[in-house]
């Protein structure tokens, strides 16, 4: 009984298998069929589809954003920004400081000049503008004028108020005339201006705003000396006393120096020049001040020195000479038969053609 047993439940057990292989390998044909189809019919549907357009990532030309702002009509978008652009422009420089002796001489020696200069005009401390309006509006009828309000002699005691005041006089008075208003003479000059940096700074800025505020041009003619002669280097004076917007802002910065003064140091005037672009990045620079400490007989002297300012080259992109011969109406008016006035007309010549 027990054998029949056994044998019954093997062969019981021996179905179950063959069974369970049986479903194994019907059930791997039904899916191999199922794959088969659905690739049959992938296929077709990737064969019929045709896109209705091309998808691009880049904007079309009606959605496209620029970086470009929009200008607006405001005061800002119409002005130029201040930039560092060379210039073609040349300053051919004389002063007529306070010792003049006839309007109608002046002007005629301004006249025969073969270029229309720039003139700097030395008003007088203790005179009030309307004492100038003749000379000025006839000198500027036949050259560019460079309006002096204050020269350095004249800065030492005076007040902040006091200083404002008589620009306020001149510039109201004489506006109409005066083509560029020198804000500061020899600004850095110790001593005879008088002790108080700040002070001076001050009111060379308080200048700089009246004029800026009325969209006049503006200058100011720092002093150059041999080394060890200030307690301050130009250049250092310049970079502490002057304010920023007065640096980026200022339309021409022109040295003063003397050869004389400075026991005939002479200056590497391209470094010089360079260096002040550095500081002054917007402005036009030049050489504000020269010549002799006092009216000068004519000669060789009197020509050499002429010709060491006159006939220097152009430093760089942003010069534009100037030189301002300060004794020129001492020396060279009456300009008939005059040789000093011929010597710096041939240093205008030459920068004519060499400028």
């Amino acid at each position: 009984m027990n054998k029949k047993f056994y044998l019954v439940i093997s062969i019981i057990i021996l179905a179950l298998i063959i069974s369970t292989i049986a479903y194994i390998i019907l059930r791997t044909k039904i899916n191999d069929a199922n794959k088969n189809s659905k690739k049959s019919t992938n296929s077709e549907i990737l064969k019929s589809y045709t896109p209705s357009k091309k998808v691009s990532l880049s904007p079309s030309p009606s959605t496209k954003t620029s970086l470009k702002p929009t200008p607006t009509n405001t005061i800002a978008s119409q002005v130029s920004p201040t930039t560092n652009k060379p210039t073609s422009e040349v300053i051919y420089g004389i002063t007529l400081d306070e010792d003049y002796t006839s309007i109608s001489q002046v002007v005629e020696a301004i006249k025969a000049l073969s270029v229309k200069p720039t003139i700097r005009i030395v008003f007088g401390k203790e005179v009030p503008a309307s004492e100038y309006k003749k000379l000025v509006s006839e000198v500027h009828k036949v050259a560019y004028v460079l309006g002096c309000v204050y020269d350095s002699t004249a800065e030492k005691g005076v007040s902040l108020s006091q200083h404002h005041s008589r620009w306020v006089d001149y510039v109201t008075t004489l506006k109409d005339y005066v083509d560029i208003w020198e804000v500061g003479n020899e600004a850095n000059g110790e001593g005879w201006m008088g002790d108080d940096k700040q002070l001076l700074a001050d009111k060379f800025y308080n200048a700089y705003k009246y004029c800026k505020e009325q969209n006049l041009k503006t200058e100011i003619t720092p002093y150059q000396f041999k080394p060890g002669d200030q307690s301050m280097t130009m250049n250092e004076w310049l970079k502490k006393y002057i304010p920023n917007d007065m640096k980026s802002g200022l339309d021409y910065v022109l040295v003063s120096y003397y050869d004389d003064d400075n026991g005939g140091y002479k200056w590497d005037w391209k470094k010089v020049i360079d260096d002040l672009h550095y500081i002054f990045p917007n402005s036009k620079l030049g050489i504000g001040e020269c010549g002799f400490t006092e009216s000068h007989s004519q000669g060789a002297s009197f020509n050499n020195r002429v010709d060491q300012y006159y006939k220097m080259p152009k430093l760089n992109e942003y010069f534009v000479g100037g030189y301002f011969w300060w004794y020129w109406a001492e020396d060279c008016v009456p300009h008939q038969n005059n040789l000093r006035w011929s010597q710096i007309n041939n240093g205008f010549k030459w920068m004519q053609n060499n400028y």
